[in-house]
């Protein structure tokens, strides 16, 4: 299956609400792409690429949140992309929804948040490059260790992870 889409004009096939695909890498073929990005954008990964799904602004992450609690359900969303300061403090890029089909999603095709979905659902199929962000410059530590740092940042500012 695959996207039906024409000309921008969403074709109401649900291909894009699966957001989590059978992708996986080889661990030290992630861990060495996820260094590499690291190097390039300063940004780090958390959680396996496999594991990732949607993304949410923070902006977005309030909407979520809201109209999931408007309709009851349970969310997990997580940061997804996330630099460190040189004071070592972590600042959330964007984030995900834990799900491997979008929780809005309802029977094959229908969003039961259509008005109010995510910025990136909105912007379907022309998705823009997040090439022009300016990040910080990585810090010269091992990644692993980056990640502990980001993950204890978070943790004292109260953002789940």
């Amino acid at each position: 299956m695959a996207c039906k889409a024409k000309d921008g004009n969403c074709a109401k096939c649900g291909w894009c609400c699966v957001i989590r695909r059978n992708m996986s890498l080889a661990s030290h073929d992630e861990a060495r792409v996820k260094k590499a990005l690291y190097a390039n954008t300063g940004v780090i990964y958390l959680y396996p690429f496999s594991r990732l799904s949607i993304s949410l602004t923070p902006e977005d992450r309030a909407i979520i949140e809201a109209e999931a609690s408007r309709l009851g359900m349970e969310l997990s969303i997580l940061p997804k992309r996330i630099t460190l300061s040189r004071d070592r403090k972590a600042t959330v890029l964007d984030w995900f929804i834990d799900a491997d089909q979008c929780p809005f999603l309802k029977g094959k095709a229908e969003c039961l948040i259509y008005a109010k979905r995510p910025s990136i659902c909105r912007m379907f199929p022309d998705i823009p490059s997040s090439d022009k962000i300016q990040y910080n410059k990585p810090l010269d530590v091992p990644y692993r260790e980056l990640v502990v740092i980001a993950k204890r940042s978070l943790k004292k500012q109260d953002i789940p992870f």
